[in-house]
């Protein structure tokens, strides 16, 4: 299986484990691909995969889960096709749920519906300086399910980061539906501290349990008061998100703008994922063949944007497009800045 086209970012998957008839159903989004077709599905366990599909509106920064009787939900941002180079400071984003209901039936091609969702704030994109993450998204749009056989079996969540009115830089906000998604509850603040420009609540996580208690994780700045400082932070709620529990950290504080730190430019980035600054290498693979050679487009720590860690693409052996073309070409199109001479090496990211 590979990305339709092109691209292949950001990919999600969902396994069926409802013990309906669609039980083992495999399904496959990503963003980034040729016509918005960036879904595909597996109705033998994975063997194979049909052609891929487009979703109404490209979700893309989301997630995906199966419903108890085999229905797809996936939640995610209205993207803009591209990066605004002239309003590089924030690119903000809706939030959008799409769902299907016959994306369980093997005989069916798979429709989807798809509508906007308040959850309070919209989502930016960090494109300027003095955020916690350097370059990149805040975190990806949460969907999650109620499989539990108790009075709130059925009901869907949502979860996000989000940029609310105000000075407030960032929340973790909430919302439920009760009806399959037709209709969304009032969106609900999780983070509990107060509202401050120096606060940075990102990267919200959210997990719901077979008892039916909700679980939502996200990064806080609120104890150094600073955008490179954070640390995990917990909450739970068993009334379906109406409430949540007193917020309290669960890990020290840890730097989220640094990688490794060595003589050559930083080619590692932390899992955000991870209750402790886990860095990620990427591994050594084999050397490169007269096929192909990577090359780094490397970020320029004196840019007049923020400095960024390398970022490596690939390049063919004998394509008419030089290196250096393709680095600003790449940089462009992603909203990079700062690019310097591509240097070849012998290892793929």
């Amino acid at each position: 299986m590979f990305a339709y086209g092109q691209g292949g970012d950001k990919a999600q998957m969902a396994v069926d484990r409802s013990g309906t008839a669609s039980d083992g159903h495999v399904y496959l989004v990503w963003r980034d691909c040729l016509a918005e077709k960036c879904f595909v599905r597996s109705t033998d366990r994975g063997a194979s995969f049909q052609p891929p599909l487009a979703i109404p509106s490209t979700p893309t920064f989301g997630t995906m889960r199966v419903g108890n009787d085999g229905e797809l939900y996936l939640a995610g941002r209205l993207e803009p096709p591209e990066f605004d180079p002239e309003q590089p400071d924030r690119n903000l984003h809706r939030h959008l749920f799409s769902r299907s209901l016959n994306a369980r039936d093997p005989a069916q091609i798979p429709t989807f519906d798809s509508r906007e969702v308040d959850l309070g704030g919209l989502a930016p994109l960090f494109l300027f300086k003095q955020n916690p993450n350097q370059y990149g998204p805040v975190g990806d749009v949460q969907v999650g399910v109620d499989a539990s056989t108790g009075a709130m079996r059925g009901q869907l969540y949502l979860l996000a980061t989000v940029d609310p009115p105000g000075e407030d830089n960032l929340d973790i906000s909430f919302v439920r539906s009760l009806d399959g998604g037709d209709s969304w509850s009032a969106p609900v603040r999780i983070n509990d501290d107060g509202r401050s420009q120096h606060h940075w609540n990102w990267f919200g996580m959210m997990g719901v349990a077979p008892n039916s208690r909700i679980d939502a994780v996200w990064y806080d700045t609120r104890d150094s008061a600073s955008y490179k400082v954070s640390r995990l932070y917990y909450s739970y709620s068993w009334d379906g998100g109406q409430t949540w529990s007193k917020n309290v950290p669960v890990s020290p504080a840890f730097d989220t703008t640094l990688a490794i730190r060595t003589h050559r430019p930083r080619s590692a980035i932390i899992r955000p994922w991870c209750p402790t600054p886990t860095p990620r290498i990427s591994p050594t693979p084999p050397p490169s063949t007269a096929s192909r050679t990577c090359i780094t487009c490397r970020y320029s720590p004196i840019a007049t944007k923020t400095a960024n860690p390398m970022w490596p693409i690939s390049h063919s052996a004998g394509s008419a497009t030089p290196m250096p073309t393709i680095c600003r070409t790449y940089a462009k199109r992603y909203g990079c800045w700062g690019i310097s001479t591509p240097t070849a090496t012998s290892t793929r990211p």
